[in-house]
């Protein structure tokens, strides 16, 4: 991974340095970002990458708000990265990224301090092309973290499942084609499902859906209102402005 850019997010108030080519932050960490609850304690991101998610949710918290959040980052050069943006957007003193393979059975989770039932909030925006459509260089961060074996989303969300506390909720962005293998891996493990679809465009299938549920809850899924990202002649809409530019929360 070579080159990196230096970019603003939220209308200047967070920068972030990423690479120039490969996997960069785009409109799924930012609306994973806005989507989460305003709360203090004990907070996991999984699959953290540069460390976007995290710093907006940060940096976009109001009201005395202070989590601290675990970041967990597979790639020792993006692990890298996000620590550096954690210090530039000084926030050191609530972000730790942990550089750590969650599949990797040599490591022991618990000595990382990833415990059973220990977290107050997990999120994740988990990778999604299987690689057996195509060829992935390990050279290419991009397309390595967007690769999964449908087994390994099975274990990816039983471990955000299994850290959660009870009574706690776990957050997800993911595409729509995946909606019922994701519900599917997820029943009688949570309850209390919140889904909400993302339209690229109106008059458009959704492409994506933001997902909240509890674990230790039996109460019933609900399908929220839709969000749409841009018009059909490309102009973003109010709503994408609101989020993208000024840190809108997104009701769950």
């Amino acid at each position: 991974m070579t080159g990196f850019t230096d970019d603003d997010f939220l209308n200047g108030l967070v920068k972030l340095r990423q690479p120039k080519k490969g996997y960069r932050a785009g409109s799924d960490a930012l609306l994973l970002a806005a989507s989460l609850p305003a709360i203090n304690g004990k907070v996991l991101e999984v699959g953290a990458g540069v460390a976007t998610p995290s710093i907006c949710y940060l940096a976009r918290l109001a009201g005395g708000f202070k989590p601290h959040i675990t970041a967990i980052e597979k790639y020792d050069n993006v692990a890298e990265l996000a620590q550096y943006n954690v210090q530039q957007n000084n926030f050191e003193a609530q972000i730790d990224i942990l550089n750590v393979d969650i599949f990797d059975k040599a490591a022991s989770h618990e000595e990382h301090g990833l415990m059973a039932d220990s977290f107050d909030h997990i999120f994740s925006n988990p990778p999604f092309f299987d690689p057996a459509k195509g060829k992935t260089s390990h050279d290419d961060y991009k397309a390595l973290a967007h690769s999964i074996k449908q087994d390994d989303l099975q274990l990816w969300l039983i471990f955000m499942v299994r850290l959660l506390k009870n009574k706690a909720f776990m957050s997800i962005i993911y595409p729509m084609e995946h909606l019922y293998t994701v519900l599917k891996i997820l029943e009688n493990r949570v309850g209390d499902l919140r889904i909400r679809p993302i339209f690229s465009k109106y008059n458009a299938p959704a492409t994506r859906f933001l997902l909240q549920a509890k674990k230790g809850s039996r109460a019933p899924l609900k399908m929220l209102p839709d969000l749409v990202l841009r018009h059909d002649d490309g102009k973003v809409t109010d709503f994408a402005e609101r989020v993208f530019r000024h840190g809108e929360a997104i009701e769950m």
